[in-house]
């Protein structure tokens, strides 16, 4: 079965550690963990990237319900409380969403798709979930000459000295 992957970037955050330091941007980052976690419902896998970046999989999930997650995790993050550690800004999100095929997808691959569709989301103007599907990146990558090779189908090298 098809699995979802989707890719939360928490929007503007390196003023927020900038500004109010890394303790405060510590905290921003526990309650946007605990938002999405609220937000994903069982058998969803939810763990952070790194920075500000956090990654859920939906395992069965299609394009169409995976968008919905994103959407109600935007919202989430969006219905965070920011007010103790500033007043006038409020968080919001930005979601890149893919699914994985099986037989077809290698993690990078899929990983790769949900970054581009995140990287749309952010050029969109960010607080907003982007897609990007299997066969769009296919065409894009044959319109822009690359050749998608499997990981799997590369040969072992030796490092034999000639």
């Amino acid at each position: 079965p098809p699995c979802a992957l989707l890719i939360a970037d928490l929007d503007h955050f390196k003023p927020i550690n900038d500004t109010y330091g890394h303790l405060i941007g510590d905290d921003v980052l526990r309650a946007v963990g605990a938002a999405l976690k609220a937000a994903v419902r069982e058998p969803a896998l939810l763990g952070r990237l790194g920075g500000e970046e956090f990654l859920v999989v939906l395992p069965g999930a299609d394009l169409q319900a995976a968008r919905v997650a994103g959407e109600r995790i935007r919202e989430a993050v969006a219905a965070v409380d920011a007010s103790p550690w500033f007043k006038h800004r409020s968080l919001t999100v930005s979601v890149g969403v893919t699914v994985a095929q099986p037989g077809v997808d290698t993690v990078s691959s899929a990983l790769k798709r949900a970054d581009e569709a995140l990287y749309a989301a952010k050029e969109a103007g960010r607080n907003c979930v982007r897609t990007r599907e299997l066969q769009l990146s296919l065409r894009l990558a044959a319109e822009h000459g690359v050749v998608r090779v499997p990981e799997t189908s590369l040969p072992a090298q030796s490092n034999a000295k000639l």
